[in-house]
């Protein structure tokens, strides 16, 4: 006997597709929760404690002492907060699959489960887009190198970026707009929320807010157009690639205080890598976004 079934053999959508399931209750989410953000706090204190035997240090700098701080991926600092951040997928995991509500890939896609080579498609055409803006932008405006990282910290970099961007979009575009549309059961409403408190846990400028809404709100209408996760993950992923490789290989340096120049830039390019992800698609069908309508039981 299947312990997951659907109520009716149709296809649901993405931001609604919680109430597809037998076992759905409007309050398992909040359960899910809960035991979330207790396993996080413990799995944070562990990584406090690692960190702090190989690397007193950093307890003794500027990260925990001023908000405001935005350091680079590529110091120990820079790794050390976006693994703390990354620790919200195990922390997810093990509470979804406690509460046994439904299946846990349902929270990364409602076409039967996360989709590699759509991930995998769509991360290269992004890398392509913002790679070329960027290197137009050095040649036209200059750039002073001034390389920060290691080989060890350059492959942490690339590594706990992708685990923390998608950790990003599993709680906001997955768990939360899932869980939000499943209550008001109107998608738009669910990506807009989302994208607000995407915005929220963010500590920028009023500039910088804006533009992190305006990337909540594309992710968002991505993931639900495409039903998963993974174009949104491969954008969030190469986006925060990008401009850690540019703060850690310059001397560029990360900043809270977004310019509207900064801003400008980074909604083009966002822009830029969605239609390029969506026009090649379109033409060639070679990342497979075509939104499928069955689902694995």
């Amino acid at each position: 006997m299947k312990i997951f079934q659907k109520v009716v053999d149709v296809k649901s959508d993405f931001c609604t597709f919680p109430r597809s399931f037998e076992k759905y209750k409007w309050y398992k989410p909040l359960i899910v929760a809960a035991l979330t953000f207790i396993l996080y706090i413990i799995l944070s204190i562990l990584c406090d404690v690692l960190f702090g035997i190989f690397f007193p240090e950093l307890f003794s700098n500027s990260l925990l002492y001023d908000p405001n701080s935005s350091p680079g991926l590529e110091t120990v600092e820079g790794i050390y907060t976006s693994i703390n951040i990354a620790l919200m997928i195990p922390s997810f995991f093990i509470s979804s699959k406690i509460v046994r509500d439904r299946p846990f890939s349902s929270y990364l896609s409602s076409r039967g489960g996360w989709n590699w080579e759509i991930f995998a498609k769509s991360l290269l055409v992004a890398l392509v887009a913002y790679g070329i803006i960027t290197l137009v932008e050095f040649l036209i405006f200059g750039v002073e190198f001034d390389n920060k990282f290691t080989i060890l910290t350059f492959l942490a970099m690339v590594i706990v970026t992708l685990f923390q961007s998608f950790a990003e979009e599993l709680m906001c575009r997955g768990f939360l707009m899932q869980t939000l549309g499943s209550w008001f059961k109107i998608p738009v409403v669910a990506i807009v929320l989302q994208a607000v408190f995407f915005t929220v846990i963010h500590s920028y400028n009023l500039i910088g807010l804006a533009d992190v809404l305006f990337s909540g709100l594309c992710y968002g209408v991505i993931a639900w157009y495409c039903d998963g996760l993974e174009v949104s993950s491969a954008l969030h992923s190469v986006n925060n690639i990008i401009v850690f490789l540019t703060a850690g290989l310059t001397a560029t340096e990360l900043s809270n205080n977004i310019t509207i120049e900064g801003s400008l830039e980074g909604i083009l390019i966002t822009l830029v890598a969605i239609a390029a992800i969506f026009l090649i698609d379109r033409k060639y069908n070679w990342i497979g976004l075509k939104r499928n309508n069955s689902v694995d039981e």
